[in-house]
């Protein structure tokens, strides 16, 4: 999600590569009206300096307290997954 061109050509890509080049452009259109356009409008005023993120957890994982988010009450929630958290061992890593 931060780097949303790469996110938009990747989708493109697998879209092209699995036949559901249609589904792919339809999530490629909502991505872009709920989240690019929505960022670009919130940031278009921002100097460039303002732009950059001066935080130690830029391109990190942050811990969120679940009751937190329970209470904001978000529309959606996005879970960063890695290759180390996913398929068939999934089970295995989050019962530590």
């Amino acid at each position: 999600m931060r780097e949303p061109d790469v996110l938009v050509r990747t989708v493109r890509t697998y879209g092209y590569i699995i036949d559901r080049e249609d589904e792919a452009e339809e999530f490629i259109d909502w991505f872009e009206e709920l989240y690019l356009n929505t960022f670009k409008a919130r940031t278009e005023g921002l100097s460039e300096d303002k732009k950059s993120p001066d935080d130690p957890n830029y391109g990190g994982m942050l811990d969120v307290d679940p009751e937190f988010v329970v209470l904001q009450n978000p529309d959606f929630i996005f879970k960063a997954v890695g290759s180390w958290i996913s398929g068939y061992d999934i089970g295995a890593i989050v019962s530590w």
